[in-house]
């Protein structure tokens, strides 16, 4: 089957698309492939990329304007700081990367303040771009499964930072689907085990 004709069907329409496995089986390259397809517009694909399949194909995918990417990676995460802090590292890269006008969000700033952050930034991103972004969250797991396999810690110390954890897991995808209603042309979420068919990703 052609991978490439799996990944439009996915796409197709704004939605949001959990993506598990092994290490090494392509997920991280699958969400680079679909920020290189959604970032650039109908011209630099014709004249750079014509004979792609996805392009010959499937050109109706490609909007006038391109849409602004956000890019979250949690990998290495295994406290609940740390998890705040790979969102406001993603948001203030989707800021400079994408150059919109936004002042960078400083450390040390409250969930509250950061999920702010999160609608702010999208919307200053679809004011500049008139297309919505796309969120690619890689290694979304990865601060649950820290903490599931850190045996310095003890049973109690463990289930309160999964417990602190999954408290933030809900808000900040909680978010995320109220953002997609309106505001996101979708979401792709990548992990290596069955947590992430868990309802913690749609916020409830």
């Amino acid at each position: 089957m052609d991978k490439t004709n799996i990944l439009y069907k996915l796409l197709a329409f704004p939605n949001a698309v959990v993506i598990t496995g092994p290490r090494r089986c392509g997920k991280t390259l699958t969400l680079s492939t679909i920020e290189a397809i959604f970032s650039q517009t109908p011209e630099w694909w014709r004249k750079n990329c014509s004979d792609l399949y996805i392009f010959k194909q499937h050109s109706d995918f490609f909007d006038k304007n391109p849409h602004p990417i956000m890019n979250f990676n949690f990998f290495g995460v295994n406290s609940l700081k740390g998890f705040h802090d790979k969102i406001r590292i993603g948001l203030n890269y989707a800021i400079s990367s994408n150059q919109i006008t936004y002042e960078k969000i400083p450390k040390n700033v409250s969930e509250e303040v950061i999920n702010d952050h999160l609608f702010d930034v999208t919307l200053a991103l679809i004011d500049k771009f008139k297309n919505t972004p796309i969120v690619l969250i890689d290694e979304s797991d990865n601060p649950l499964l820290n903490v599931m396999q850190d045996y310095n810690l003890s049973k109690d110390e463990k289930k309160k930072k999964m417990e602190s954890l999954l408290q933030s897991y809900k808000t900040f995808y909680g978010n995320l689907k109220d953002l997609l209603v309106r505001n996101l042309r979708g979401i792709v979420i990548c992990g290596h085990s069955m947590i992430s068919q868990t309802a913690i990703y749609s916020g409830n």
